[in-house]
């Protein structure tokens, strides 16, 4: 089932890329959000949008790995987070590529970037980093005792995706269907390999005890 949902996920998406890349029809959307980028809007926006840039979502990565696996006294867990993201987020680096979608048009934008992002605009890369780190949570707060914690990671998933999406419309840098797209992809793709990860057991039990060898061995 996971893997019907992937496959229907990356059909999804390529599906939408042919079909999308070459038209703007959406652009007005993403004007709308951008005519709201002044004053203390545009601030938080723009502080957001660049600590979700690649070079910094990697140490986010590395630092909630480290903390889930501390809270939960289970490295395997952290790994697990660490490794559903980055195989979730990779692939869209390939998709831009393929798809060569251009960025919304500065013309259109009441408050256009100072700097252009360099690559493709589809499908959004902060966007599909963001679902696959909340989804992901989500999964793993799921494993855990306390309802609590489910909770709080099922709205920490809710928020996370549509704060992710105002953010990089508002930013004028990405299309609706742009962040669709990684909804789509991340939100199929992430569960799959989530829960994959999560059901070896066995493995992530050895590489624990690998770990916490590591560990003590450090700290004598």
């Amino acid at each position: 089932m996971n893997r019907l949902t992937a496959a229907c996920g990356l059909a999804f998406v390529l599906i939408l890329g042919v079909v999308g890349s070459g038209f703007t029809y959406d652009a007005h959307i993403t004007a709308a959000f951008n005519a709201h980028k002044e004053g203390a809007v545009g601030s938080v926006v723009g502080f957001l949008y660049a600590g979700l840039q690649p070079r910094f979502s990697l140490f986010t990565t590395v630092f909630i790995a480290a903390l889930v696996a501390a809270v939960r006294r289970k490295v395997w867990l952290g790994v697990c987070y660490a490794l559903t993201v980055a195989l979730t987020w990779a692939p869209v680096v390939v998709m831009k590529v393929v798809f060569q979608r251009p960025r919304p048009d500065h013309a259109l934008l009441r408050f256009p970037p100072e700097v252009t992002p360099a690559d493709w605009s589809y499908p959004s890369g902060h966007t599909a980093f963001v679902t696959a780190s909340v989804i992901t949570l989500y999964l793993i707060a799921k494993t855990a005792q306390h309802q609590l914690w489910r909770s709080v990671a099922a709205a920490g998933v809710v928020f996370g995706i549509v704060a992710v999406a105002a953010v990089v419309m508002t930013q004028g840098v990405h299309y609706p269907t742009d962040v669709l797209g990684s909804v789509v992809w991340a939100g199929c793709v992430a569960p799959a390999i989530s829960l994959f990860l999560l059901a070896s057991t066995r493995f992530g039990h050895a590489l624990g005890g690998l770990f916490r060898g590591f560990f003590r061995r450090f700290l004598r």
